[in-house]
């Protein structure tokens, strides 16, 4: 037994020696590809100018103001999906011209003539266009307008002022990931309920196809007991599509305007970004700070609460899902009170962070009012006293700070790409400046109510992305209870392994991995179109591999050449593309 366990022990130390010979952990291996940092005002999602051109029915007006919530939408889904944009503040003045003609019309509600857009849209219906209405007036002012229910295939009011709904349900083949129902059946399931369920509740005629629908107390005996939220009607050969709510005023719009544009065409061919990433934001730090109150909750300090219960419980989770994290360490919280972060802990957390498959960004966030800059000079500090030569290519800014953390770019030489919730009004996915990416947050890991689903299924079939945030600052500096790691860990875990497991198609990936799909997204453009039993797809300005999702009604995909396919669900592939030339081939 002595023996035996004498050379387990061996082997152990030798496995070891032998894995710290062969790994730099002091070298981030996801920086050592070399990329094109060049960037172009064509790659803002909120441009103004929109895209020149809009051949091959890719041409899209939108009546209303850029800066609203749905102008958000649609600039940036044009951009994303390459799309030619036009903004017009009225609808008049649209008809007015004869220069741009919309293949795609995206009507702001607040910006429509209620009394005469109708007709004049009614005009519309002799040509190949699909008319997309972010919103409708007040029930009472569309029973008023026989032209506009006429376009919108209403027939009539079935409950006047509206019905309170308890739930809603989302058929399957609208967005990537299935039907769901979101009704809340359990206290838990109540918490997650934040979607509206005061609507109106309009009778539609028989052509109308409902993709969204409300879901009333009692029995559900189908279609027709379900309050329709989103649908589209036909209209001499225009395809009109109405939503209900306030669904496209945020990214939720995005796979919604995906959705409806797969419903209006034979086959739908877009590029995805094809990377799910998780941004653990203040993890680790290494000065013994808020000893007090850890020590209270923790019954230890920072060095052990980070170290001992912290990074297991992270590590564990990140196995089971899969995600490789992006660990934005910040070696201190506070800079005025004199406690120095610990230099020997640094090395350790880069060997767990490489040994994960993660990778180490450096967080410019903290409890201090520094400059971005400033915070950058300081954490040099440590990291030349810690003897580390550490890569920091990825970058996390607390909320607001993203500009100015890159304009301090050139400060951090190295710097690609910065990560963070992207405040009202900006985009997802940009250059945030020369050379630089912003990778937005899409969800916070403790929290997932049904609007966050719904957005979800939306971001994974416009975009095929997802940046999942973990605010370890909260749980250093707790406030309420649900932010200490028991309850934080507890409800991250179950949210990160439960909701997107329906997405393990798409690519896990680092924040700097993501970096580099996120700049050939926004650099490619493409044309595609249709013979027969095939789809052709030329590919320009590609860097590297590149990811399409195609969305097709009546055929399989039998074989790609020029690239690969995977098979996400009924009438959806992933396409994997390698060359410029790609042709899609088509079976029964």
């Amino acid at each position: 037994m002595t023996l035996m366990m004498g050379v387990l022990f061996a082997l152990f130390m030798f496995t070891q020696i032998y894995r710290a010979s062969v790994n730099d952990y002091d070298t981030n291996s996801y920086a050592s590809k070399a990329v094109d940092v060049q960037s172009s005002e064509a790659f803002n999602p909120l441009a103004a100018s929109g895209r020149a051109g809009g051949e091959g029915g890719r041409q899209v007006v939108f009546i209303g103001q850029p800066a609203s919530g749905m102008g958000n939408v649609v600039s940036q889904w044009c951009t994303y999906s390459k799309r030619a944009l036009a903004w017009f503040p009225a609808l008049e003045e649209y008809l007015a011209q004869e220069t741009v003609q919309a293949d795609i019309l995206c009507l702001d509600p607040k910006a429509l003539d209620w009394k005469t857009g109708g007709a004049r849209l009614l005009e519309l219906t002799d040509r190949n266009l699909t008319v997309i209405f972010g919103g409708l007036p007040e029930e009472e002012e569309l029973l008023n307008c026989g032209e506009l229910r006429t376009l919108l295939g209403i027939e009539g009011v079935r409950e006047p002022g509206g019905v309170e709904l308890e739930g809603i349900y989302l058929y399957s083949g609208f967005l990537i990931g299935g039907d769901a129902v979101y009704r809340a059946g359990t206290p838990e399931e109540a918490q997650r309920q934040d979607l509206e369920l005061n609507v109106p509740w309009y009778w539609l005629n028989s052509q109308a196809k409902v993709y969204l629908a409300g879901l009333l107390e009692g029995e559900d005996t189908g279609q027709e007991r379900r309050p329709p939220l989103i649908w589209r009607n036909t209209a001499g050969r225009a395809r009109v599509f109405a939503v209900l709510g306030g669904y496209m005023e945020d990214e939720t719009g995005l796979g919604i305007l995906e959705g409806m544009m797969a419903e209006s065409s034979s086959f739908e061919l877009y590029p995805v970004v094809n990377a799910q990433s998780l941004s653990v934001a203040d993890y680790p730090s290494f000065a013994q700070e808020n000893q007090e109150n850890l020590q209270r909750i923790y019954s230890s300090g920072l060095k052990m609460v980070s170290q001992n219960i912290i990074w297991p419980s992270l590590l564990s989770m990140s196995k089971q899902s899969a995600f490789k994290p992006t660990c934005f360490l910040t070696p201190q919280f506070l800079y005025e009170d004199g406690t120095e972060p610990e230099a020997d802990g640094l090395s350790f957390y880069l060997k767990q962070i490489k040994d994960s498959q993660g990778e180490a960004g450096w967080s410019a966030g903290g409890k201090s009012e520094l400059s971005p800059g400033e915070k950058w000079r300081r954490d040099q500090e440590f990291f030349t006293q810690a003897e580390s030569a550490y890569t920091y290519t990825a970058a996390f800014a607390p909320e607001g700070a993203a500009e100015s953390l890159a304009a301090a770019a050139k400060e951090i030489p190295e710097l690609r790409t910065i990560t963070g919730e992207a405040a009202e009004g900006e985009a997802l996915l940009s250059f945030l400046s020369e050379g630089v990416t912003f990778q937005g947050i899409t969800h916070r890991a403790e929290r997932y109510c049904y609007s966050d689903d719904l957005r979800n299924r939306s971001l994974q079939t416009a975009l095929g992305y997802t940046n999942i945030l973990m605010d370890m600052g909260s749980v250093f500096w707790p406030e309420t209870e649900e932010e200490r790691w028991e309850r934080y860990s507890q409800a991250a875990s179950g949210n990160i392994g439960t909701w997107w497991k329906l997405y393990d198609c798409f690519d896990k990936t680092t924040a700097t991995e993501a970096d580099a799909r996120v700049r050939n997204f926004l650099a490619l453009d493409f044309t595609a179109f249709r013979e027969n039993e095939s789809i052709r797809l030329r590919v320009e300005n590609r860097r590297g591999p590149a990811s399409f999702l195609l969305r097709i009604h009546d055929k399989d995909v039998r074989s790609v050449s020029g690239g690969s396919f995977f098979k996400l669900e009924k009438d959806a592939y992933l396409i994997t593309v390698s060359e410029d030339e790609v042709q899609i081939n088509l079976t029964n």
